[in-house]
Parts: structure tokens; sequence; C-alpha cells
């Protein structure tokens, strides 16, 4: 894609944001075309680690051409689930942890009114032996004990 040969052109990017810029505008200009090659109804779904914030609170910068230029939006944000309750990932910084939600599953239009809000949530690991949910860790140890550094999003559609 030209958009990311335009990024490896770029120079340094410690953060990544140049690249997450770039791949954003790869997204969409992929889904654009879909829409306009098939139909503007076309239900689309994009999933995935996005390795930043690209929710609709407090949107990074390089995230922000996503609202812009798409319908898609954020399936936990449509089906009103609290930004505290969004996280996916866990990190640690000495003692202080940082909780972000950096997994999402985005719907395009089609799709919003489709969405079964009570049934959309993130998912969270659970022993075995009772079905009881795990605790949230508290260092990088209590974050290796669990199935993967990210909390999966689960979500519903009727179609």
């Amino acid at each position: 894609m030209k958009y990311l040969k335009l990024y490896e052109s770029m120079g340094s990017d410690p953060g990544g944001q140049k690249r997450q810029a770039a791949e954003v505008k790869a997204l969409i200009a992929i889904y654009q075309k879909l829409k306009a090659e098939k139909s503007n109804d076309l239900p689309v779904i994009v999933a995935g680690d996005f390795n930043g914030n690209a929710s609709r609170d407090d949107t990074a910068a390089e995230f922000l051409p996503l609202y812009e230029a798409t319908d898609l939006d954020d399936a936990l944000f449509l089906a009103g689930i609290p930004r505290y309750e969004r996280h996916t990932h866990m990190t640690f910084y000495g003692r202080t942890a940082s909780a972000k939600q950096f997994d999402y599953i985005f719907l395009s239009l089609s799709l919003h009114q489709q969405l079964i809000p009570e049934e959309t949530y993130v998912y969270r690991y659970v022993y075995d032996e009772d079905g009881s949910e795990m605790l949230a860790p508290f260092s990088f140890r209590d974050r290796d004990l669990l199935p993967s550094d990210h909390y999966p999003v689960v979500c519903v559609v009727e179609l």
C-alpha cells in the first residue's frame, strides 16, 4: 500500500504514531474502495489491536480520520459501555498500573442498529475451577499468568 511505503520513508517513529496514522489512512482507503465497489450499505466489521486510543473519548490524533472519513464506530461505545469498563490492556510503570482500550470491533453504519448491547462487552478471564472472574493484574508477573496481555472484545450483531 502506498501509505505504508510512505511511512517507511518518514524516519524515526519512537511512539509509533506515524505508522498508526499510515495504517489508518490505508484502512480508510480500503474501506472507501470496498463501499464504492459493492454498496454503501455493505455491512463491514473491522476488528483488532489498534495499539492506541481509537475510541471516541479523547481520540489520539492519528485515529481521528477514522471518524472523519468513515461511518465506522466502536461496538463498546455504541453499546453504551462506560469508558472505565472498556479497558482491554494493562501495563505498569513502576508501581503504577495503566488500563487502556487498545482492542476494538468497529462496525459500519448498517450494523449500528443490529448491535445487541447486552451481548457486547470486554471478556474478563475466569478460573476454570469455579468460573469466577480473575482479578485484574497488579504487576507484569500477574499479567503473565493470564492467557493473553489483552482482554478480548465480544459483540453480537443480529443479521
